[in-house]
Formats: C-alpha cells, sequence, structure tokens
C-alpha cells in the first residue's frame, strides 16, 4: 500500500488552502514543553495538496497554521499550530469627513481612530521563562508572540485586537525566520 492510498483510507477530511482533502494528524512526539504538547500537532499530507509554511488547515471545528513543512518520500509532512486566537490587525489614523477634511474635535485636536488592516487566525504562545532562555530575541516587553500568515498585512506599532477583546502592541515582526509565516512580539497596548 502507497502512503497516498494510506493517507486517502486512513486520513481526517480536512480543508487546505479552501480545497477539500484528507490529512494524517497526531500530537507531537515526546514534549515536557506544555504548550508544545497543548497547541502543536504533526500531519502528513498528500503531495498533491502542496501544503506550504503559512497556510490554513480546516479540520471541523479546529484551524491549524502551517509552522513548517517538508517533503518526504510520499508525502508532506508538517508541524501544525492549533489557532488558538483570531487576531484583527488595525493601524491608527486621522478621522476624516465625506469630504476629505481632517474631523477635530471641541478642542481643535485632530479625530484620530483605528482602523482595521484584516483578521486572520493566529498561533498565540505565551511567553514563559524558558522561552527567554531559549530565544534570546524575544524583547523583555513581549507578553506573547502570534504566528500569521504572512499574507496578513501588519506594521510595527499596529494594534492586534485579539478574539475581538484584548489589545496589544506589535513591537517586532519576524518575516525572514519562517517563510510565509510573521512572528509577531506583542506588548501591553496602552494607548
Amino acid at each position: 500500500m502507497t502512503y497516498n492510498a494510506f493517507i486517502q483510507m486512513n486520513g481526517k477530511d480536512v480543508v487546505i488552502n479552501g480545497v477539500p482533502s484528507k490529512m494524517l494528524i497526531s500530537k507531537l512526539g515526546r514534549s515536557t514543553n506544555e504548550q508544545v504538547v497543548q497547541y502543536r500537532r504533526q500531519g502528513r499530507c498528500l503531495l498533491a495538496d502542496e501544503v506550504k509554511c503559512g497556510d490554513l488547515i480546516e479540520e471541523g471545528d479546529t484551524i491549524y497554521l502551517v509552522l513548517a513543512s517538508r517533503k518526504e518520500e510520499g508525502a508532506i509532512y508538517a508541524i501544525l499550530g492549533i489557532c488558538n486566537a483570531e487576531v484583527d490587525i488595525q493601524y491608527f489614523t486621522e478621522k476624516h469627513d465625506e469630504y476629505g477634511n481632517p474631523e477635530f474635535d471641541e478642542y481643535g485636536n485632530p479625530v484620530a481612530e483605528w482602523v482595521s488592516r484584516g483578521s486572520t487566525w493566529g498561533h498565540q504562545m505565551f511567553v514563559s521563562a524558558r522561552m527567554r532562555v531559549e530565544d534570546p530575541g524575544i524583547l523583555h516587553t513581549t507578553i506573547c508572540t502570534f504566528h500569521i500568515p504572512a499574507t496578513q498585512e501588519c506594521y510595527e506599532l499596529d494594534r492586534a485586537v485579539v478574539n475581538g477583546a484584548k489589545t496589544y502592541q506589535v513591537d517586532t515582526i519576524d518575516d525572514i525566520s519562517a517563510p510565509g509565516l510573521k512572528i509577531l512580539q506583542v506588548s501591553t497596548d496602552e494607548r
């Protein structure tokens, strides 16, 4: 039996970038990191699916973000992050009236507002002491990190609104270490 036939017979029904397919999804091997145990999975899918880093995979009510992938003999192996946050990226701009003129408050100050750049599903990880030791690039103000698809427009000092409630300030964006992903380091938004 080929690996493709095995995946077709035993794989879970998933939607990869809007296309129905099959995928074997299981927990990662042995890990002592609680966040890895709770929020990371491994998957194997058909070569024809061409899964790559940054793709979103839906399995029932669960959405996964592909954090890494590589082609193996007969399949594509992927590390999946369970999307535990819907992230709306917003930027700050002056408010204008219907004629394009800036609006002012009663004291003559320009009126500003937060405008959405769009929202996406993301993989949120809260920063622990262990993460700070293992990754010296984490800023001292960072509360958590978000892995989001690289297709989502985002810039430093934008606001990340998580699940429509909690707001964070985007301090830095790593779009080099994992092609197809943007890794955001965020802190408390006090604006």
